[in-house]
């Protein structure tokens, strides 16, 4: 939220879970900006439509048990560029060639490069997104996922 609160050039909107013990900052920090709306949970078609319409998804985590997100699947199914640290179960998912550009650390000025880097070359990334995206739903079908479980159990 920080790292795009105060640029207009952005508009924020942030679905999933507030932690408790974050819950006080984070509702300040989102009464302070007007490019930041908080979605709460989302999912089914509403959430592929924010997606849909989102040029990025940022997912700064540094969770110890973060494995491979399934919100970091659909949003490169649904063509999203991905902004994140580099952890572990995200990078697996990424791929090794990602581009190193894009993975930050989880702080504010680093997020505010990488996210004015794509802001000023959007085109930089598209190709790679987009075959990036191709992939993944070729690999992230339900069929092969479960041939994958079946494989490993």
């Amino acid at each position: 939220m920080e790292a795009v609160g105060s640029d207009d050039r952005f508009i924020l909107e942030i679905a999933g879970k507030v932690f408790p013990d974050e819950k006080q900052r984070f509702e300040e920090l989102l009464a302070k900006h007007d490019n930041i709306t908080f979605k709460g949970f989302v999912g089914g078609d509403e959430k592929r439509e924010m997606l849909k319409s989102s040029a990025v998804k940022i997912l700064p985590t540094l969770y110890p048990t973060e494995a491979q997100p399934i919100s970091v699947i659909e949003a490169l199914c649904l063509g999203c560029m991905i902004v994140s640290t580099e952890h572990i179960g995200i990078m697996d998912t990424l791929g090794e060639n990602y581009p190193k550009d894009l993975y930050v650390k989880q702080d504010v000025e680093d997020i505010k490069r990488v996210l004015n880097d794509i802001y000023n070359d959007p085109s930089k990334h598209s190709e790679y997104m987009l075959e990036k995206s191709r992939k993944i739903i070729k690999k992230s079908s339900p069929k092969i996922i479960m041939q994958t479980i079946f494989m490993i159990h």
